[in-house]
C-alpha cells in the first residue's frame, strides 16, 4: 500500500502555520486593544503611570515582531517543505541522480507514523524527520536529550547522526512519548551509538562511524545477511509464495496496520520478516501480555481463540487466533510449515462465521473497543481501518474473501515441501 506521506505532511506544516497565525493574530490584537486603552479611556493611567504604559507598549510591540517573524518562518517551513526534502534526499543519492518528486520514492518505502502525535516516520531505506529525510543505512547515532538540564526549555530533543556528519533534529513534548521513541529507534537500529547526547559530548558522528564500524567487523554475517528494515541478521527468507498465506495476512491485516512495533509487513509469512530482531520482538509480545512461552502454550491460547470466537460469533478472537500464530513463527515457536496447519481451523472459522472483510473487521472493532483502555487508540484503530477498506491495494480489496481455503491449503503445504 502506497503511504499518503505529502498529506500527512502538508497537514502537519499547515497545522503549525495556523498556530503561528493564530499567535500573531492574538498579538497584534492585544497591542491595537492596549493602544486604543491608553489613548481613550486609560489616557489618565498614561499621565500617572508613564514608565509602566510605555513599558506594556514596548512588550507589545516587541511581542508582535516576535510573532510576525515566527510567523514568516512558519510560512517559509510550509513554501519550501517539498524542496527541503528534496535536498535532505538528494544527499543521499548517487552523484548526477535526479529526483523531481521525493514523494513518489517515499510512499513506496514509508510504512508507519511512529507515533498519531509525532512527525517521525519511518520506511525500509527511509526515516523521515519533520519533512527532512535521512537513509536508514547512513545512520550512526541516535540521541536523545532533556533540554530542561541545559536550557529553558520543557522539549526532548531526538537527534539523528549519519556518517558524514550530517544530522536531523527534533524536539518532542513529554506528552509524545520522547524516551519510548528514542528506544524504538534505537532498537531498530541495534548497531548505533546511543544514550544521551550530553554524554556523548566530543563523540561527533563521524567518531560514531568508525566505532559503528569497529564493532561490524567484529560480527558474525548470518548466511542470509541483514535485514533492510532492523538491520539484524536475518533467520530465513519467508517472502509470500501461496494465495492462502496472503489470506491468512488479511485476516489479521488491521492489525498489522496498527502494530504498535511498527515493522510488520504484508510481504512475509505471518506478517514479520524472520529476522533476530523480529524474534526478540515477537517472544516480548507474546510472554507479556499473553503470558505464552512456549509452543503447547502458544497453541492452547489459539484453540480457546477459535472456540470462543465461534461460540461468540466474535471477528476479535477469531482475528486475533491467526495474529497469535504469526507471532509464533516470527518468535520461532512453530515453523513455517505448522503456522499453515494450524491456522487452517482458524481460517475456516473465520470464513463461516462472517460473509467478508468488512464483516470481520466490524466485529473486531466491537471487541476491540471493549478491550481498549484509551480513546486515542480506539480512534487509530478506527481510522486504519477506514484506510484499509478505502485502498485498492490493501490485502481486504485484492484478497477475496471466499476462497477455497482447503486447496489452497493443500497447495501451500506441497509448495513448501518442495522448497
Amino acid at each position: 500500500m502506497r503511504y499518503p506521506l505529502k498529506k500527512k505532511l502538508r497537514a502537519y506544516y499547515r497545522k503549525r502555520l495556523l498556530a503561528a497565525l493564530f499567535q500573531t493574530v492574538i498579538w497584534c490584537a492585544a497591542w491595537v486593544a492596549a493602544i486604543e486603552f491608553f489613548y481613550g479611556p486609560g489616557v489618565e493611567l498614561v499621565d500617572s503611570f508613564p514608565y509602566l504604559v510605555g513599558g506594556l507598549s514596548a512588550l507589545g510591540m516587541v511581542g508582535v515582531l516576535v510573532s510576525f517573524c515566527f510567523l514568516l518562518v512558519r510560512l517559509a517551513g510550509f513554501l519550501s517543505l517539498t524542496g527541503g526534502l528534496r535536498r535532505s534526499m538528494m544527499r543521499y543519492l548517487p552523484e548526477g541522480s535526479s529526483l523531481r518528486d521525493p514523494y513518489a520514492l517515499l510512499d513506496e518505502d514509508i510504512r508507519c507514523q511512529v507515533l498519531e502525535s509525532v512527525d517521525i516516520y519511518l520506511g525500509c531505506d527511509w526515516v523521515l524527520f519533520a519533512g527532512r529525510a535521512m537513509r536508514r543505512d547512513a545512520i550512526t547515532g541516535i540521541f536523545y536529550e532533556d533540554l530542561s538540564k541545559s536550557y529553558l526549555s520543557r522539549k526532548f530533543r531526538l537527534q539523528l547522526a549519519d556518517d558524514k556528519g550530517r544530522t536531523m533534529i527534533l524536539d518532542l513534548r513529554s506528552k509524545q512519548s520522547p524516551a519510548w521513541v528514542h528506544r524504538l529507534l534505537v532498537n531498530l537500529h541495534p548497531r548505533v551509538v546511543h544514550g544521551d547526547a550530553r554524554a556523548k559530548e566530543g563523540l561527533g558522528a563521524i567518531s560514531a562511524y568508525q566505532l559503528s564500524q569497529k564493532v561490524r567487523q567484529t560480527e558474525v554475517y548470518a548466511p542470509l545477511g541483514f535485514s533492510r528494515w532492523d538491520k539484524s541478521p536475518i533467520l530465513e527468507d519467508n517472502h509470500i509464495r501461496w494465495d492462502y498465506e496472503r489470506w491468512l495476512l488479511a485476516s489479521y491485516s488491521l492489525y498489522l496496520a496498527t502494530d504498535p512495533y511498527h515493522n510488520g509487513d504484508l510481504a512475509f509469512a505471518g506478517g514479520y520478516e524472520r529476522t533476530v530482531h523480529q524474534r526478540s520482538v515477537a517472544l516480548e509480545v507474546l510472554g507479556d501480555p499473553w503470558e505464552i512461552r512456549t509452543k503447547e502454550e502458544l497453541l492452547d491460547t489459539v484453540r480457546h481463540l477459535i472456540r470462543t470466537g465461534r461460540t461468540h460469533r466474535d471477528g476479535w478472537q477469531l482475528g486475533r487466533a491467526t495474529m497469535v500464530l504469526g507471532f509464533g513463527y516470527a518468535g520461532e515457536l512453530i515453523s513455517r510449515e505448522e503456522l499453515l496447519e494450524q491456522s487452517l481451523d482458524a481460517a475456516l472459522a473465520i470464513q463461516q462465521t462472517f460473509s467478508s472483510w468488512q464483516a470481520l473487521f466490524e466485529s473486531h472493532m466491537v471487541g476491540f473497543a471493549a478491550w481498549a483502555k484509551k480513546p486515542a487508540a480506539l480512534r487509530h484503530r478506527r481510522q486504519a481501518l477506514r484506510e484499509l477498506l478505502s485502498d485498492p491495494g490493501s490485502p481486504v480489496n485484492t484478497v477475496p474473501f471466499q476462497m477455497d481455503l482447503p486447496s489452497l491449503y493443500q497447495e501451500a503445504m506441497e509448495g513448501l515441501r518442495n522448497l
